[in-house]
């Protein structure tokens, strides 16, 4: 059903930063996980170019209490890193990016703390107008643990391709397969319709390996 977020947003010259109450789904997994933060304060980096390379380099931190169903209600605290930068045309169609990041979490109810520095790279092929194609690996080094679900790296080394195409100025079909390279399993086969609605991005997906519809509407202008 629909998690609400309750967001006090502040943009300055120094970055953004978020306060307030919200109910996320993890992104670390798939396994459907939810976290109630509140209260929290987040900060945004702006994103800073090092001259003309074109490289750059984005950040985060957040402050404040984590609840997750069957585990201690506690503050965490936690800040992120990630260099990367403008796509490097290899051939006709085609570029490459090189993208490395570093993440540490404190959690103070469980006396816990993790460390995570990672890195991956993506090659987007443009085959015609309409018809595109993405592959891409990552792999994370962990040190430390979390007492969370809700933010669990379970598949630390992957790889996979995404087939994109455009049925209509305003709608695209997306084929995505995803492989555990630890275990050798297909970790996603989702199927996923991107619908532009102006102000809004709608998303329909289906997981096939999960057997789970997922259906997002997100606010181009205030998503962070």
């Amino acid at each position: 059903g629909f998690k609400p977020q309750v967001l006090l947003h502040q943009r300055t010259h120094y970055g953004d930063f978020t306060f307030g109450y919200s109910k996320e789904e993890s992104t670390d997994n798939t396994d459907h996980i939810w976290a109630v933060r509140w209260p929290e304060l987040r900060y945004y980096l702006p994103r800073l170019y090092f001259g003309g390379s074109g490289i750059y380099l984005d950040g985060s931190a957040a402050w404040g209490r984590w609840s997750e169903d069957g585990r201690r209600t506690g503050l965490h605290k936690g800040y992120r890193g990630e260099i990367s930068h403008a796509p490097i045309a290899i051939w006709n169609g085609a570029d490459v990016r090189f993208f490395a990041g570093y993440r540490r979490d404190l959690y103070d109810a469980y006396t816990a703390e993790r460390s995570d520095s990672y890195w991956g790279t993506v090659l987007h092929q443009r085959l015609t107008d309409r018809l595109w194609t993405t592959l891409w690996y990552r792999k994370h080094n962990i040190s430390g643990y979390t007492p969370y679900r809700f933010d669990t790296i379970d598949k630390p080394r992957q790889k996979g391709i995404s087939l994109g195409y455009v049925l209509t100025p305003r709608d695209t079909f997306i084929f995505s397969l995803g492989k555990d390279l630890d275990n050798g399993d297909i970790s996603e086969r989702n199927y996923t319709w991107v619908r532009d609605l102006h102000s809004f991005v709608a998303t329909v997906t289906y997981k096939q390996i999960e057997k789970q519809w997922d259906v997002a509407v997100i606010a181009k202008d205030f998503d962070l």
